[in-house]
């Protein structure tokens, strides 16, 4: 009779065995912990409370959704950005973490420190990640568990860099509890791994609180889980005090998705590794340096990156980017699209009075397996100054022999050449009789290059019409350079019509005419002597700071008869401009087609001639028209006799 009885119970025993195994299998781990703990993972210094101690708190009600992480090894990807880093922004902003704009993508975190394999990842490397790029949302890069190793979009990695993180730490809880307790009190959350036994996987067997006295079945890997809170009152198998953390194995696990573990279990390097991770959060972060590459290489795992930013007075920064504690572990191609990284943490290296050089270096790790590739683009943007460059350097091949290749870009604070003018006294007021005002002008250059100028004043009449005052010509800004002249003095003649008047100043580049700045100011002049004829008493001292004549402009626009006319083949067409202006000259025929255009561009006030050569035209009547950006227009006819 006892044969049977033992039978039945082997065959329970089985069944048992069987459904544990199948149970365990639905819920993946994936928590890989390094030999050595990597030089970028402090020590927490101790944590002060900012109130007084409390004997609980729980901060689930602000933890997103409990969600599932499904057949994939990605807890360190939930743990750490859809848990931890979610409720650290919801710390921030207050906003709705049910919402997927507020969640934090497991994805984009996991897809990028994986190595290429479903089969785990790093705390330190996920908190590098969030140190160096941020996190993407749940919106921007959906979770999904049957795939690892796509990337994020350009978008996401911009979109990501808001979220970035100052630096991160470890709390050793082996050696007391009291800083993590004090950490949760101040209201944040940590991170923890801990080793999964049977108890875990059926923990509501076990009033859904995992003990080191309760410990059974075989330890089937390291889990990524999250501290929201504990109760130094909750009674356990191990005695008194637990720690509340989330799962990422969905809500029908544990209660409704967390669990409580003793403070024995924290303490216990059977089931604890031992290491709470938090990080310093950026506040209202916005990056001002970024850059955008693209790499085109079948094994992308393998190639590690090196930013470079330096200038002339020697300033320099540098930081790795994707150098993970992670091993590349399998070939997988890069997509064709620009990766975006933060660069601000150099910015400051930057000299706006310089050229500064930021240079991208790359190498592949994985030497000798036959796998090249190119650094196909990059580019840097300053949104300060602000500034951009793309490099010219663009295709470098990267070989399979483990060597740096370099791109590297140009990166110039743009500047600017200014022109200020500052009146004394205003408001200015001219008596009818005439008289003189005083004015102090500035011309600075915030650029890193010199300056050949041109520099005039015009007045704007009452009835609008421009008068010429002074030019002056050919001038040197240095780069960086400032130009002052104090006390001007402007005189107005009697005959100046009654009104209201524009003191007009300009500058432009003398080589290529372009109009760099232009200032002004009013006055006004009192009724009782206009003339038509003020031509003259508009005189201007102190430019130079001595009384040095100042070249008048032309008193107009005007377009001269050609010389000779009739012509063959060539003729000389002159004209006048009574300031600078925008100006086109060009010659049509009888049917109004444009035949040559022998001026298009910016000109100084002054005189000007330009040759006409006809030798590829017929005999005929033309006619040459002169515009400027003021509406002047005038036409001039020729006659070309063969």
């Amino acid at each position: 009779m006892k044969t049977p009885s033992i039978t039945l119970i082997l065959i329970a025993t089985t069944i048992l065995l069987v459904f544990n195994t199948a149970i365990a299998q639905e819920h993946r781990t994936g928590l890989l912990t390094p030999d050595v703990m990597p030089d970028w993972v402090q020590k927490s210094p101790p944590i002060k409370l900012i109130a007084a101690y409390d004997d609980s708190c729980d901060h689930s009600d602000h933890f997103p959704p409990v969600g599932n992480q499904g057949g994939q090894g990605s807890c360190v990807g939930w743990a750490t950005a859809y848990y931890y880093k979610t409720y650290q922004e919801w710390e921030e902003h207050g906003w709705d973490v049910t919402s997927t704009s507020h969640q934090f993508s497991p994805a984009f975190m996991y897809n990028q420190i994986n190595g290429g394999v479903d089969q785990g990842a790093y705390f330190e490397d996920a908190f590098k990640l969030l140190c160096d790029l941020g996190g993407a949302t749940q919106a921007d890069m959906p979770y999904t568990s049957s795939n690892y190793t796509n990337l994020p979009e350009e978008e996401d990695y911009l979109n990501g860099i808001n979220y970035r993180c100052q630096e991160f730490y470890y709390i050793d809880v082996y050696a007391g509890l009291d800083d993590l307790r004090n950490h949760l009190l101040n209201g944040h959350a940590a991170v923890v791994g801990i080793d999964v036994y049977s108890n875990f996987d059926y923990i509501s067997s076990y009033n859904n609180t995992y003990c080191v006295c309760e410990i059974y079945g075989s330890m089937r890997g390291g889990h990524a889980v999250t501290f929201c809170g504990f109760d130094d009152d909750r009674v356990t198998s191990d005695g008194v005090g637990a720690f509340k953390l989330a799962n990422s194995w969905g809500t029908g696990w544990g209660d409704s998705g967390y669990f409580w573990m003793s403070y024995e279990a924290v303490q216990d390097d059977t089931l604890s590794h031992g290491c709470a991770f938090y990080t310093i959060d950026f506040i209202d972060y916005e990056p001002s340096l970024i850059t955008r590459f693209q790499v085109a290489h079948d094994d992308r795992y393998a190639i590690q990156y090196l930013f470079d930013i330096f200038n002339p007075s020697g300033g320099f920064w540098e930081r790795a980017f994707f150098d993970w504690y992670m091993e590349p572990m399998a070939a997988v191609a890069n997509p064709a699209a620009n990766i975006v990284l933060d660069l601000t943490d150099g910015a400051g290296t930057l000299s706006p009075a310089e050229i500064n050089t930021i240079a991208m270096q790359c190498h592949d790790l994985n030497i000798g397996n036959g796998l090249t590739g190119s650094i196909e683009y990059f580019s840097a943007e300053e949104f300060i100054w602000p500034a951009n460059a793309v490099s010219p350097d663009p295709p470098v091949a990267i070989p399979d022999d483990g060597s740096y290749v370099c791109a590297d870009l140009e990166l110039i604070m743009p500047g600017e050449v200014t022109l200020t003018l500052t009146p004394h006294s205003p408001p200015i007021v001219i008596p009818s009789g005439g008289g003189s005002f005083q004015f102090d002008l500035e011309i600075s250059n915030t650029t890193i290059f010199a300056y050949i100028i041109d520099v005039w004043t015009d007045v704007t009449l009452p009835d609008g019409t421009l008068y010429p005052i002074a030019i002056r010509e050919n001038v040197d800004l240095s780069a960086g350079g400032i130009i002052v002249r104090e006390d001007m003095t402007q005189f107005v003649p009697p005959g100046a019509p009654t009104g209201t008047y524009s003191y007009n100043a300009y500058v432009q580049d003398h080589i290529t005419l372009e109009l760099l700045s232009e200032d002004s100011f009013p006055f006004e002049k009192l009724p009782g002597a206009d003339s038509p004829n003020h031509n003259f008493g508009w005189t201007l001292d102190g430019f130079d700071g001595e009384e040095a004549p100042i070249y008048p402009h032309p008193s107009s626009f005007v377009l001269h008869p050609c010389n000779p006319n009739p012509f063959n083949p060539t003729t000389a067409i002159s004209y006048q401009l009574r300031a600078a202006s925008f100006v086109k000259l060009v010659v049509y025929d009888v049917m109004g087609r444009e035949v040559a255009r022998l001026a298009d561009g910016w000109k100084s006030a002054g005189s000007y001639e330009v040759a006409f050569n006809a030798s590829e035209l017929t005999s005929g009547v033309y006619f040459a028209r002169l515009t400027t950006a003021s509406g002047f227009q005038q036409t001039q006819k020729l006659l070309l006799v063969k």
